[in-house]
């Protein structure tokens, strides 16, 4: 009766015992078969069978292991691949197609622009030449216009700075009682024409002659009397100029004075004025003024190797 209760208690202290994990039996087959006699011999000893129920716990508490699983979650990331590879593939293929119609749209904007390019030059040329024609017409106006309002220059007002010593001097209080005298003068220049005249040189003096010369007194150097600035004279503008210019004078012996007031000796004031105009057009004006006792001032010498309008 005894051996009865014993029996029965058995079986529940063999489901009491705790469960082995997977990998310790794994390693208990693994373990070397002196071992396992070891093991076998204390259940030899053990009178009564020991049923033992293993079953696998994951400490970490993970899934069991699924091979199928794992292979299908390669095909589908496989597949994710191959699908953005296509993808990508395309959507390169696009962009060089868009590339290739950029490219067709810009050598479209490069000739028409071409195009355009030489539509302007062909333009911009007309337009030159339309311009030039322009210039040509205004410049022939311009010409025009100033040879028909060309400036025209003459003297007027020509007087010494010392009549009375020299012209007068017997009426003159204390006249004749120098050796000689230097004769000096003025005159005025006038524009009588339409357009400016540029006065660039004076070669003015008097002179005690008898008569006149058959050639000019005047020297023949065309540098002589450059004035330092050219002097200009608007149309109806004038100037005044002082003479001796360009001509060496010597001073006038007490002798000629003399005959001048005996009129046996005439004063001549001869000169040339050389002037241009707006067009460059260089002109020379001759002038010649003697002196007349009974008017009492210079008057114009009716010669035309003395006398020119330019």
């Amino acid at each position: 009766m005894r051996v009865l209760p014993v029996l029965f208690l058995l079986p529940l202290l063999a489901q009491s015992q705790p469960q082995v994990p997977r990998e310790q039996s794994i390693d208990r087959q693994k373990e070397t078969p002196t071992q396992q006699k070891q093991i076998e011999k204390p259940n030899q000893q053990s009178q009564a069978p020991v049923t033992i129920n293993q079953f696998y716990t994951d400490p970490d508490n993970r899934e069991p292991r699924d091979g199928s699983k794992e292979q299908k979650q390669g095909a589908f990331f496989e597949a994710l691949k191959t699908g953005s590879d296509f993808l990508l593939a395309a959507f390169t293929l696009l962009l060089a197609i868009a590339t290739a119609i950029l490219a067709g749209v810009a050598y479209l904007q490069w000739q028409t622009m071409k195009r355009h390019e030489k539509e302007f030059r062909r333009m911009a040329e007309h337009m030159q030449a339309a311009l030039e024609t322009t210039q040509k017409a205004t410049d022939l106006t311009r010409q025009s216009l100033i040879l028909a309002q060309r400036p025209r220059i003459t003297v007027r007002f020509v007087r010494l700075d010392n009549e009375d010593v020299v012209l007068r001097w017997r009426s003159t209080p204390g006249g004749g009682g120098k050796d000689s005298v230097e004769i000096s003068g003025k005159l005025r220049v006038v524009n009588v024409g339409g357009s400016a005249a540029h006065i660039l040189s004076l070669a003015c003096a008097p002179f005690l002659l008898n008569s006149l010369p058959t050639m000019t007194p005047l020297p023949f150097d065309p540098t002589a009397g450059v004035l330092p600035d050219p002097v200009t004279l608007p149309a109806g503008k004038y100037g005044t100029l002082q003479f001796p210019k360009a001509v060496r004078q010597d001073p006038v012996p007490f002798e000629d004075l003399d005959k001048i007031a005996k009129s046996l000796l005439g004063v001549y004031v001869i000169g040339e004025i050389v002037y241009r105009d707006d067009l460059d057009i260089v002109r020379t004006t001759y002038f010649c003024r003697k002196w007349d006792g009974i008017a009492g001032r210079f008057v114009q010498v009716d010669n035309p190797d003395y006398k020119s309008a330019d």
